[in-house]
């Protein structure tokens, strides 16, 4: 519903993109919904609900008197208001409510609501494709549309006007599991417009026009519910088999295995004792629902024992379970989650801070620096020298070396580990190399990866071929590129007798010369530090700062790698740092650790290099 980023501003409704904390819904028709209960985080400055005439003009706003506080009244409705809108703070979600309830409509087809029924069908009926009359299985289509399942304990239809067609349930009705029990077909070429009986066992129901004719179909709802759409129960019914988006599938232990054919979902909220009911293809090795604590840790899940087929079950969320996911091939994709949460629960980037207890690998080595060595740091922009010619003056006050900012301006991971340059990498021939890698690294949820399930919630991915150029196609994970990177480092300086020339021929003087020139030098990698962007809440999300820093980890700690856990130990307080917004300003400091939310100042930079230095015993 809050499909738009950003904020409507108190004093004239307008929607404002600078700030995509926030989130907005568009204009809804008052004629179509009512509120019924409201909880949304905001200011003094945003509209928590915008009122609008029937020009879309903006009338009044409803803000909270103190900032960081809840609208929790409904306004009165100004007699003028045609259209409302709704505005939230997103890493809030979990907290915030917004209940609306469809109207009775005595008559849709009246000349006043030709356009709300137009304006409703475009709104309601969301998928694209129809359920398939003679599999009753959803069918994608991009000249259909049909509604997600719809439970009748709180809607049913007085009339309706739909397209027929032979191969179509223009009316399709469902029993609580989410499991097919009839529909309404009905003959290509003419309308589907008598309201038929409700049968026994059903549910829910969903409903299908075909795009092209919208202009001939109407639907009139009624409310079965006395107060509110919400069920008697106070529960909600909410389709998420749409949720099932992702390539691949759960397995049995809870780990998602990336592969064709199948589909699985991120994570949704969920209370233990309530039901999913689901209608999909079952098979041993899958988990069609599994179950996860609020670490994101695997607690159960629902397996069909043998053969593979589509099955209908009711899977109830056992004690501890805050988060499930659900699972199945391409084509069965129908269930059904009963829920007493907002519908805002579903699960985004941010769902969860999980406990991540693995230790970062630390390699017991005390290379006190002189003015002989070299280090370099490497990464992104917030380690290039080009940049900011200050990073190797700040770099070399701690170690008292010669000091290079080698990183490279824009690049993700995957540029970084490249053989080209990672070759000019291995050219500087430093000593120590401080890598900052993953500062372009959006870290989404599914987008990280694990190699063994150590990185909460990641998909298992293998391994790349270090010999061959890394390819981001192949490898689009990022836990992939920098293990890509951290063996590329391995392979290079491994073999000490190779790299030494050595002929068998030397004096053991002349040996021990040869290998102290060409010792191997020691590479650190830090776990990141978070970060604040204008127009990018996925890598402002402290949920995916901490999904980079486990990936970085575990690659440290797979590798043998001495990694220096700057995510967790520099404590930056990002609320007093200013948002980073493009292009960057180089020059002027915003911030206290920061230039601009991103980009250290030379402050920032002080404190990170005497930190990793100290932990790595270079000083």
């Amino acid at each position: 519903m809050f499909t738009r980023p950003g904020f409507l501003n108190a004093s004239n409704g307008r929607l404002n993109t600078s700030d995509t904390s926030y989130a907005s819904t568009k204009l809804l028709d008052l004629n179509w919904i009512e509120i019924k209960q409201v909880k949304l985080l905001g200011l003094t400055t945003i509209a928590s609900i915008a009122f609008y005439d029937e020009n879309q003009g903006f009338i009044s706003a409803s803000a909270v008197a103190t900032n960081n506080t809840y609208v929790t009244t409904i306004p009165s409705i100004p007699s003028n208001a045609v259209y409302v809108a709704f505005c939230y703070k997103i890493s809030d979600a979990a907290n915030e409510i917004l209940r609306v309830a469809f109207k009775p409509a005595a008559d849709a087809l009246t000349p006043q609501a030709v356009a709300d029924n137009q304006m409703f069908l475009d709104r309601a009926f969301s998928r694209q494709g129809f359920h398939n009359a003679s599999s009753s299985l959803f069918q994608a289509d991009s000249t259909w549309r049909t509604t997600p399942l719809i439970d009748l304990g709180y809607l049913w239809v007085s009339r309706i006007n739909l397209t027929g067609n032979g191969n179509v349930n223009s009316i399709a009705f469902y029993d609580e599991a989410g499991a097919f029990i009839s529909g309404v077909v009905g003959t290509t070429g003419s309308r589907v417009a008598t309201v038929p009986s409700i049968p026994s066992g059903a549910y829910y129901f969903s409903m299908t026009y075909q795009l092209s004719d919208v202009v001939n179909c109407s639907i009139s709802v009624v409310s079965t519910a006395a107060v509110s759409p919400w069920r008697a129960d106070g529960k909600i019914a909410i389709d998420v088999g749409s949720k099932l988006t992702n390539s691949g599938y759960v397995d049995t232990a809870g780990l998602v295995v990336i592969t064709t054919g199948w589909t699985y979902s991120d994570f949704i909220k969920i209370s233990p004792g309530e039901k999913v009911g689901l209608s999909l293809y079952g098979h041993p090795n899958i988990s069609n629902v599994a179950f996860y604590d609020a670490n994101l840790q695997f607690i159960s899940g629902l397996t069909k024992t043998g053969p593979a087929s589509v099955w209908t079950q009711t899977a109830t969320a056992p004690a501890g379970a805050v988060y499930f996911r659900l699972s199945s091939n391409t084509t069965a994709k129908t269930a059904i989650y009963t829920t007493s949460l907002s519908a805002q629960l579903l699960a985004s980037s941010s769902v969860a801070t999980p406990k991540f207890t693995a230790t970062p690998f630390k390699r017991p080595r005390a290379m006190r620096l002189t003015s002989t060595n070299k280090v370099v740091v490497y990464g992104d922009s917030r380690s290039d020298e080009r940049d900011y010619p200050w990073i190797p003056t700040v770099l070399a006050s701690v170690t008292g070396t010669a000091t290079v900012g080698a990183g490279i301006s824009g690049s993700s991971i995957p540029t970084q580990v490249t053989d080209a340059n990672m070759a000019a990498l291995f050219a500087r021939n430093a000593d120590v190399v401080i890598w900052l890698p993953a500062g372009n690294q959006q870290a989404r949820l599914g987008t990280v990866g694990t190699f063994d399930g150590t990185t909460i919630g990641e998909p298992i991915v293998p391994q790349s071929d270090i010999s061959l150029d890394f390819n981001a196609t192949t490898y689009p994970y990022m836990i992939q590129a920098l293990d890509h990177g951290v063996r590329k480092w391995l392979a290079q300086y491994y073999n000490i007798r190779a790299r030494a020339g050595l002929t068998g021929s030397e004096t053991e003087t002349e040996k021990n010369n040869k290998i102290r020139a060409v010792q191997k030098p020691m590479l650190i990698l830090c776990s990141d530090l978070p970060q604040k962007r204008s127009g990018d809440p996925y890598i402002s999300d402290p949920a995916n700062w901490e999904r980079k820093r486990q990936a970085i980890i575990e690659v440290a700690n797979r590798n043998k790698v001495h990694c220096v856990d700057t995510m967790a130990v520099m404590g930056w307080d990002m609320s007093l740092e200013p948002s980073w917004t493009s292009p960057s300003d180089k020059v002027t400091n915003n911030g206290i650790y920061t230039m601009d939310g991103l980009h250290f100042n030379e402050h920032g930079a002080l404190a990170i290099y005497q930190v990793v230095c100290a932990d790595a015993g270079l000083v």
